[in-house]
């Protein structure tokens, strides 16, 4: 069955059933709050759970219920979840992951129990094309977008030699298969990493003995913190320019501090986006937290928003998943990060830039936005997506 025939059979199945205003809408946020990337995670459940407040605990007008779990990082903890969630808890939702091996593992479950799967972080290549589905959304980026974003930075600056260095699982590979989309440089050694590894010193001798002209890292939270400290320790900050998706953010400058000084990172939100939806969402986040936002924060407050003008629309009502999907699609509110909308694939349409750690107010480090590197930028594989 294709998926313009399953959408038409889910409207069918509505069609025959008397529309109602739901009693409640519950969610399941399933994302990673131990371990090194738990801080992501945490990010991530805040992002969220702030947009409910706003909402006042009602999602497009409908009590919410949103049931908080750990998947640890690990597609087997992740799959147990999933199946509680959707057979014990009745979710219509299911949220919060962050890395796309544990998506995966819960994608195909997910999908075809017809619970909505809204990613606020992780979009894998395999569902951006060929692999897309109707009830599969990403809030975040597809996963080659911020790394092919830093290969065309890359490019423009006559950077010849690279060497790149990712945790060895499936968002690390397709980082440094997006530079390579871009980049027309040499990419001298590609290393991986172990995913519970935190110290880096064979890896930092490595990279000095190749001499390179700068260093491509993705390593998302407690990863980036400890080899960004590293690097520094080790003086490669002052031999090798570092640049990076998904290492240097709110999260990380704060903790080191001067150390990721001159760090440069693609990003599709900074806080100091001047526009009115980032202005509270910030405001209020830093009120209610005591910290600054982080984008996994931002993607997750989106994600919220996004079923809140769905439900909103659809006047409460739940049941034709298909009229859902649809509103869904159209991506009716405001995001911090500007101008947003869906593709065909239901990856997001997006500005792109580059921001870099600088000096800032009271002579602390700041993560500050430099250029804009693509506008409305579309994933190259939503093409291959048939919906």
């Amino acid at each position: 069955m294709n998926w313009k025939t399953l959408l038409a059979t889910l409207a069918l199945a509505g069609a025959a059933c008397p529309s109602h205003a739901q009693d409640e809408l519950r969610i399941g946020m399933l994302t990673t709050l131990s371990g090194p990337a738990g801080a992501v995670g945490n990010e991530v459940r805040d992002g969220f759970m702030l947009g409910v407040e706003m909402a006042g605990g009602k999602l497009g007008g409908v009590p919410t219920k949103v049931i908080v779990l750990n998947d640890e990082q690990k597609p087997d903890v992740a799959r147990k979840h999933v199946e509680r969630l959707i057979q014990r808890d009745n979710v219509q939702v299911i949220t919060g992951t962050i890395f796309s091996n544990v998506l995966m593992a819960i994608h195909k479950t997910t999908v075809d129990s017809k619970t909505l799967l809204l990613s606020p972080n992780s979009g894998p290549t395999t569902l951006s094309g060929a692999g897309c589905h109707p009830f599969f959304f990403t809030y975040g980026f597809e996963n080659t977008q911020a790394n092919l974003v830093i290969g065309e930075y890359l490019k423009r600056r006559g950077i010849k030699r690279i060497v790149t260095i990712v945790p060895n699982y499936q968002g690390g590979k397709d980082g440094v298969a997006g530079v390579k989309l871009t980049y027309d440089g040499q990419i001298v050694k590609e290393l991986y990493t172990g995913l519970g590894q935190l110290d880096y010193t064979t890896e930092l001798t490595e990279i000095r003995a190749l001499k390179p002209d700068a260093l491509f890292a993705f390593m998302p939270g407690g990863w980036g913190i400890s080899l960004l400290k590293q690097y520094n320790e080790s003086g490669l900050d002052k031999e090798v320019p570092f640049y990076s998706t998904y290492t240097v953010d709110e999260l990380s400058v704060p903790v080191l501090g001067d150390m990721a000084l001159g760090a440069a990172t693609a990003v599709t939100w900074n806080e100091d986006f001047d526009n009115a939806a980032n202005r509270k969402f910030s405001a209020a986040y830093r009120a209610k937290y005591g910290r600054p936002p982080t984008l996994g924060a931002v993607q997750a407050f989106d994600v919220a928003q996004g079923i809140d003008a769905a439900v909103k629309a659809r006047q409460g009502k739940l049941d034709n998943k298909e009229a859902l999907i649809a509103e869904l699609r159209k991506a009716n509110f405001a995001s911090p990060r500007g101008p947003l909308q869906f593709n065909t694939n239901q990856f997001p349409i997006q500005d792109w830039y580059i921001a870099q750690v600088v000096k800032g107010p009271a002579d602390k480090a700041t993560l500050v936005t430099k250029d804009k590197v693509y506008a409305q930028f579309k994933d190259i594989y939503a093409k291959d997506c048939k919906m």
